[in-house]
């Protein structure tokens, strides 16, 4: 490819996430983070059909304005095509009998339910593939009803360090595992 970062950021995020699947199939890492924008991104998601003229910070801390609200679902629904793009990759690669999403453990998730709120105790996350096999798939987990302490997201890595063979005793604001994963 040539020399220069590509200007398209669709193509720029499907380049980063090509590049952790090679990494991936080639055993030079089992563990990535990629954040597509960070919190604070200037960011501005004018190549998706009816997003103009905000910001993805502005479009987070929208006020409720139904506009604003529309172009932050498709920044989203973007955010998240760019996760199933990852998965399909990984489903794509076998490994032995089992592809390579079945010998992963992928997270997408937020930091925050709500930005106008600065909300964070409703975050929804998805897990896909099954870790090697330690991960059970195809259930939805509300913890929504559990005590803050039984649901927090420190709980759940707490979790997912004990299926790659990390175990501490505590992790974060947490000292359990989450119940149920």
């Amino acid at each position: 490819p040539p020399k220069d970062l590509p200007q398209q950021i669709p193509e720029h995020m499907r380049l980063i996430l090509d590049l952790i699947v090679l990494a991936f199939q080639m055993d030079k890492t089992r563990i990535a983070t990629c954040m597509l924008n960070n919190d604070l991104s200037q960011m501005n998601f004018g190549f998706l059909e009816g997003v103009h003229g905000s910001l993805h910070l502005d479009l987070t801390h929208n006020g409720r304005d139904p506009e604003l609200e529309a172009m932050y679902l498709q920044t989203n629904q973007f955010h998240v095509s760019q996760f199933a793009y990852l998965i399909d990759r990984l489903k794509q690669i076998d490994e032995g009998g089992q592809s390579l999403l079945e010998s992963s453990l992928l997270m997408h998730c937020s930091n925050l339910f709500d930005g106008d709120k600065h909300q964070a105790d409703r975050m929804p996350i998805v897990l896909a593939g099954q870790g090697g096999g330690s991960m059970a798939t195809g259930r939805i987990l509300n913890c929504l009803d559990r005590a803050e302490e039984e649901r927090r997201a420190c709980s759940l890595y707490l979790s997912l360090m004990d299926r790659m063979g990390v175990a501490l005793p505590t992790f974060g604001d947490a000292d359990r595992r989450l119940a149920g994963l």
